[in-house]
């Protein structure tokens, strides 16, 4: 996985390479569920711009019940932030935001709850700025 970040994010990667990283970790995690077969299918996606998908990735994963409880919320955390700054969504149609806001309230790993308050304030930006600002210096702290 790490790899496939560093060779992905230099630009050394083709699309479909990485659709074919993403296949053969997704079989492993299939056997021995870990979460790193939904992470580089995410990765994959979102690489070829496919935000949509790669965001019901993230959903799915995130109420995978063989997944440990620190991987769903690590998932939540991708999703809510996708959904609402990669796509021009206006409507919390996965219910993300209350979720992020429980991860946010009970993780104990900073950058799962940092990762929720910032996708939750951005998805209410518009609606409630004041408690969008709130959730931002929440995630700084």
């Amino acid at each position: 996985m790490l790899t496939a970040l560093v060779v992905s994010a230099s630009g050394a990667t083709e699309p479909f390479e990485m659709q074919s990283w993403a296949e053969e970790v997704q079989r492993i995690d299939d056997s021995d569920a870990t979460g790193l077969g939904g992470l580089m299918r995410w990765m994959a996606l979102a690489w070829r711009g496919e935000f949509a998908a790669a965001i019901e990735v993230c959903v799915a994963a995130s109420l995978d019940e063989r997944l440990r409880q620190g991987t769903r919320d690590m998932f939540v955390g991708i999703a809510v932030l996708d959904h609402f700054s990669l796509t021009d969504a206006t409507r919390d149609t996965h219910e993300l935001i209350p979720r992020a806001l429980e991860v946010a309230d009970r993780s104990d790993v900073a950058l799962h709850r940092a990762t929720c308050l910032l996708g939750a304030a951005w998805g209410i930006a518009d609606s409630d700025p004041e408690r969008a600002l709130h959730l931002v210096s929440r995630a700084i702290n």
